[in-house]
């Protein structure tokens, strides 16, 4: 799900010695537990968006060091089909719930759910297709208009989402669409303005201060703000090139995305027992860190990538 930096790309960006911190695995970890936290307990949903804001910024951060047309048009398509592979297994499982409650089968339906998928966090993959293509037109431009068309861009959606977040005015998949056409917009701008050695130390915090605004805060416009922290500072890390992470934290992240995608199915089968909700949140990621670990070895791989 996460895009990784390819050997051509790498050559391109600045060699600096790496901490854990900013190691791209320990943020994909870090992120993952935030949305499983705030998918168990709707108190915490502003940490499960800050980890969805995140991933997709990471994704749209490496995706703009490939600057080649033609694979961002494939890793969308790739993308687009996991999305609708997903989005039949979520299906049946929903029906498979409505037959077990005594429900009419396909109660669960709701039109926002063509866009998105049956399950509310499938949203990730259709957003990353776009913004894939998006960068596919945005990054291969180099003159002043198109750069000019990205900051009106920027402007207009930007001034939307500030409507739509303060005010919950847009529903889903709308207030979603403009979010990421705020986030790819700023993304694009930030690869042009940012200088291309940034200390890692001060991206690292500002990554993290974002994150922390975005799952506190209460005021919408704040965590607006934070979504304009959050971009830079992650475009910023991306185009540091790291040293090889440990192999156990590269084991670790390549759980992260397939646990994205299955933890709402163990969040559904746990929440009758009513358990506390760190070992609720535990026991998701554990369970589903398990079935993903498994399911890689065999003929499920392409599922999890």
């Amino acid at each position: 799900m996460l895009l990784t930096v390819t050997s051509g790309a790498a050559a391109s960006i600045e060699s600096s010695p790496g901490r854990v911190l900013a190691y791209p695995e320990v943020l994909r970890c870090v992120l993952c537990v935030l949305v499983v936290l705030g998918h168990c307990d709707n108190a915490f949903m502003g940490f499960a968006i800050a980890g969805v804001v995140g991933f997709l910024s990471m994704s749209i951060g490496f995706a703009l060091l490939e600057q080649e047309k033609p694979k961002l048009v494939r890793r969308a398509s790739t993308t687009i089909r996991l999305w609708l592979v997903w989005s039949a297994i979520y299906v049946a499982l929903l029906m498979m719930k409505d037959i077990l409650t005594g429900k009419p089968l396909g109660s669960f339906f709701e039109p926002w759910m063509l866009a998105m998928g049956p399950s509310m966090h499938l949203w990730f993959l259709p957003a990353l297709a776009i913004s894939l293509l998006l960068l596919g037109v945005l990054s291969g431009q180099r003159s002043k208009l198109w750069f000019a068309i990205a900051c009106a861009f920027a402007a207009t959606s930007a001034w939307i989402a500030r409507d739509a977040l303060s005010a919950d005015a847009l529903p889903p998949p709308l207030g979603h669409a403009v979010l990421t056409a705020f986030l790819v917009s700023l993304a694009a701008l930030s690869s042009r303005l940012i200088p291309p050695r940034i200390p890692k130390a001060w991206a690292s915090l500002a990554w993290i201060c974002a994150l922390i605004g975005i799952g506190c805060t209460q005021l919408r416009i704040s965590e607006f703000a934070s979504y304009a922290i959050l971009v830079p500072a992650t475009v910023g890390l991306c185009r540091i090139e790291q040293p090889r992470p440990p192999s156990w934290l590269i084991a670790c992240s390549s759980l992260t995305a397939g646990v994205y995608l299955v933890h709402p199915a163990f969040i559904a089968a746990l929440q009758p027992l009513g358990l506390d909700l760190v070992v609720r949140a535990s026991a998701t990621l554990v369970l589903s860190a398990v079935v993903v670990g498994t399911a890689r070895r065999g003929p499920l791989r392409p599922l999890f990538p």
